[in-house]
């Protein structure tokens, strides 16, 4: 069986001038500024009248949840990683100096709010759309007036929790009014695709609607391919220009059809995301532009083999992909356009190729980004049609809105050439499959459709969850013959797989499930443990006073799944024709979803990424890179600093990577050269050292030669922060965010993986703390605008956002009470600070220590209650006894910046056994 789509496709941009209050049209101006707020229910808020002076001003996108503490009896509860719900007003006025304006058809169209958003315009209701993930928009021509107009929102998330994962709530998308001549292309309403694409040529068809809410009239389109973009260059095109002359009845709406050609063709590719510009008018009779799209469109084939696989231009691909929500981790869900990029990026450094809007659309954006970055999606529609979570859309709406809502997701997406498959559902069942694969081939008949482990039977494509992860079925599912495991013969895709758990810097030799081995239910492979006891013995915390079973952390070696490990995943997709591919559950750690899994709180997050919260990549990270990446890579794993560790103890030391052969040295002897194999349980070279104090230093070859190294040492006591400013490609204007990462190091500059010391920061320019993370699931302090966050093994990150476009200096300065926190390495303890360069130069500062010891307390109260002539000026480290509390007053000159307070001993920081 095979089903084949030849596609071109593209994605959407307006003619932008300038802001409303002007008289350029056509127009789509952004009007995310200056906004106004109020979280609760307030009466009367959508009059004109309504005094709304003292309510909080705000730009957007803006998502009111992230605000807010984490609280054990929050309204999204487990779900939500014990995040508030509620209702919120906004409001924003918005001055017409020109009556002609009002001429025009003047358009209000929001990218998305969660969720059961209602609209007024000057006290006029224009309609509700209750799904929080959809994009929307009203015609309020008839509303507005010459002078001040008022737009009311009112967002109601009264009902939680409202989803089965963190969901923002608010305005957490972009807002734009558009401005149209009466006679204006529809919205949503082209469509290209293509018969045909060949190495010297390729046949183009427009399908293109337009509005006509005036008298009849004459006109004309004209079209024409005009410039070829690749990595943000553009170059022009001359593909000749396409004329057609056309009659416009009064107050209808109209479709043509023509086709466009273009010589020597370049396809759309994830290695080479080329995109074409097609300016596309329509003039009236005198050459005068009525209204105008420029559009990005990308050519590439795509093709269904029951028993080969997927094609992408002409050639067997395999999806590496990741399944991913829609929020951010440490902002919430109103990520813009350039985190975005930086969360992409991560994904794609990585290896993968492929992401999977779990489980809905994402913003538009979004899908801008994996066009110009090569990037595939599986864009999902749903997560069930009934209710999932307690108040869900599947319960509050589902019934009502899907079409319309599954209508538009389609109209606003089927033009970007990244996306290569649409998905419906999420583990959910229903009699409404049929009518819901109907509506997309409909919306769209160039893709095929799947869902995610819901009535395969009925999908054009067999998405597996779970089930794809059971030792059977790979023992039993054959493409060509139809079992339990194989009910039709479609074409297969993994929708979620694998499923497996790790935490960042914790490890542990033996292997860990989920639900036990062996499990009749999950079916799990065997794994075998990689000693025969345990040799790990630290905690997030002591068993005896964990909530529940489930509170654990989980192993960075592979080995801690609910069915399968990562490596044997791999191993199937890259050796099996019939396996597409796979997503996996997940790329990055999400908030929410917490009491499933985790075992609730304080556990806030789920931790199956490959990245954490904070964006600090765990080993999986490296273990798929060494697998999907051809840049030579070598990647060393465990820690080598173990405080409780009897010397001599034989350590299981892998190394990842994607090259020939890798040597390994401790203390500059070698230990021996190996090589990586092809079946799972050899995907990663393995030593076992005897543990002692040292460095491991691993080389990796090609052909005979060097080409990467990587190394892990063992560490003192921290006495230091390191700051790095990531490379994110801010641009340093306005909403913009730079990520500076917070280490804490001894004094050779070795990490220290213990390190949970609270980090002080003071931010100088215009520009401020958005969000201040470390990854850990269990830290239930506020990142929103935080200026102190604890280390998590060693690291937490600052998420620093610019507050204006000036190029005015910006720099970082932190500040910590550094040392071990049970005084098991040593009882010495430093005073950090240290300052980086964010955007221009660093403020100058003239830094003063002062500190003094306490005994057997930690009481707060002690950092107001001192006089700082009864403390001692900080001059070199110090050694502190059991239980003693380190209180330290930090100056720049007579300026006091922090109060800080450190307490060591027992009973601290991480949990040993002993």
């Amino acid at each position: 069986m095979k089903k084949t789509l030849l596609i071109l496709l593209f994605s959407v941009s307006c003619l932008i001038t300038n802001p409303i209050l002007g008289h350029n049209v056509p127009s789509k101006s952004n009007i995310n500024n200056d906004w106004l707020f109020h979280l609760g229910e307030v009466k009367n808020a959508e009059q004109v009248t309504f005094s709304d002076e003292a309510w909080r001003k705000l730009d957007l996108p803006h998502d009111w949840t992230i605000e807010h503490d984490y609280e054990q009896n929050a309204a999204q509860k487990d779900n939500g990683g014990y995040a508030i719900g509620g209702i919120g007003w906004y409001r924003k006025h918005i001055k017409i100096t020109s009556k002609d304006l009002l001429n025009h058809t003047i358009y209000l169209n929001f990218d998305a709010a969660y969720m059961n958003s209602e609209v007024w315009v000057n006290g006029r209701y224009f309609g509700k759309r209750p799904y929080g993930y959809i994009s929307f928009g009203y015609d309020i021509t008839k509303a507005l007036h010459k002078g001040d107009n008022v737009i009311a929102v009112r967002i109601d998330n009264s009902l939680e929790p409202s989803a089965r994962w963190y969901h923002g709530c608010g305005i957490y998308a972009d807002v734009h009014l558009v401005i149209k001549n009466k006679t204006h292309f529809e919205k949503w309403g082209t469509f290209i695709t293509t018969p045909e694409i060949g190495d010297h040529y390729a046949e183009i068809n427009v399908k293109t609607a337009i509005n006509n809410m005036d008298n009849e009239k004459d006109a004309i389109i004209e079209s024409t391919i005009d410039s070829m973009e690749l990595n943000g260059k553009k170059t022009p095109v001359n593909s000749g220009v396409y004329i057609k002359h056309i009659k416009l009845e009064a107050n209808t709406n109209s479709e043509y059809q023509y086709k466009l050609a273009l010589n020597n063709p370049q396809r759309w590719d994830v290695i080479s995301p080329v995109l074409y510009n097609v300016s596309i008018k329509v003039k009236d009779v005198d050459g005068k532009i009525i209204d105008s799209q420029n559009i990005r469109i990308g050519l590439r084939t795509l093709k269904w083999d029951t028993a080969t696989g997927f094609y992408l231009n002409g050639r067997q691909f395999k999806i590496h992909g990741m399944c991913e929500h829609l929020e951010g981790g440490p902002i919430g869900a109103a990520y813009n356009k350039q985190m975005l990029r930086w969360k992409i990026r991560q994904l794609q450094e990585m290896g993968c190729n492929a992401i999977r809007t779990a489980h809905n659309p994402q913003i538009p954006v979004f899908y801008d980004l994996c066009d110009e970055m090569g990037m595939l999606v599986l864009d999902e529609a749903f997560d069930g049609w009934s209710k999932k979570a307690d108040e869900d859309y599947g319960k509050q709406a589902f019934a009502k809105w899907w079409k319309q809502d599954l209508t538009d997701m389609i109209r606003r997406d089927r033009n970007h050439p990244s996306i290569f498959l649409y998905s419906v559902g999420n583990e959910t069942r229903g009699s409404i499959a049929p009518e819901l694969v109907k509506t997309c081939h409909e919306t769209d008949p160039t893709r095929l459709v799947t869902s995610g482990d819901s009535e395969r039977a009925e999908m054009d494509v067999s998405g597996f969850n779970g089930a794809s992860e059971k030792k059977p079925f790979f023992e039993n599912y054959n493409p060509s013959v139809i079992n339990s495991y194989n009910p039709v013969k479609h074409p297969f895709i993994g929708t979620e797989a694998p499923h497996t758990f790790s935490m960042r810097g914790f490890y542990r030799s033996m292997t860990w499930y989920r639900n036990g081995y062996p499990s009749e239910k999950q079916q799990p492979f065997y794994i075998p443990s990689l000693t025969p006891k345990e040799i790990f013995k630290y905690y997030w915390i002591d068993p005896a006073e964990r909530g529940n079973h489930k509170q654990v952390f989980n192993s960075c070696y592979d080995n801690a799944t609910v069915r399968i490990t990562v490596r044997q995943s791999m191993a199937y997709n890259r050796d099996l024709p019939w396996y597409t591919g796979s997503f996996r559950w997940v790329g990055f750690d999400y908030r929410g979803e917490a009491g499933f899994e985790h075992g609730g709180w304080p556990f806030r997050a789920f931790m199956g990424g490959a990245l954490d919260l904070a964006g600090f990549r765990k080993d999986n990270f490296y273990l798929y890179q060494s697998e999907w990446t051809k840049k030579p890579m070598v990647h060393l794993l465990p820690s080598w600093t173990h405080p409780y560790m009897k010397k001599g103890t034989e350590i299981p030391v892998w190394a990842y990577t994607n090259c020939d052969y890798v040597e390994l040295f401790f203390n500059g002897e070698s230990l021996g050269r190996k090589s990586k194999g092809q079946a799972w349980d050899s995907l990663q070279c393995q030593w076992m050292v005897p543990w002692n104090p040292g460095k491991l230093l691993a080389v990796a070859y090609r052909d005979g030669y060097e080409v990467a190294r990587d190394s892990i040492s063992t560490s003192a006591e921290p006495s230091n922060l390191a700051l790095t400013l990531e490379d994110t490609k801010a641009t340093s204007t306005k909403g913009d965010i730079a990520l500076v990462t917070i280490d804490e190091t001894d004094s050779n500059g070795v990490l220290y993986p213990y390190g949970e010391n609270m980090v002080h920061t003071v931010i100088s320019g215009p520009a401020f703390m958005r969000a201040f993370e470390n990854g850990n699931p269990v830290d239930t302090t506020i990142n929103y605008m935080s200026n102190e966050k604890r280390a998590f093994f060693g690291q937490t990150r600052a998420f620093i956002q610019f507050d204006d476009d000036s190029k005015k200096p910006v720099s970082l300065l932190a500040a910590a009470i550094c040392g071990d926190k049970t005084l098991k390495i040593s009882n010495k303890i430093s005073i950090a600070t240290s300052d980086i360069a964010i955007r221009g130069r660093l403020a100058k500062r003239n830094i003063k220590v002062y500190y003094i010891l306490k005994s057997n307390t930690s009481n707060e109260q002690n950092l107001d209650s001192l006089n700082i002539k009864s403390m001692k000026l900080y001059k070199e480290p110090f050694e502190v006894e059991d239980g003693t509390t380190v209180v330290a007053y930090v100056y720049d000159g007579r300026k006091l910046l922090f109060k800080m307070l450190e307490r060591f001993g027992e009973g601290e920081g991480i949990y040993w056994e002993k």
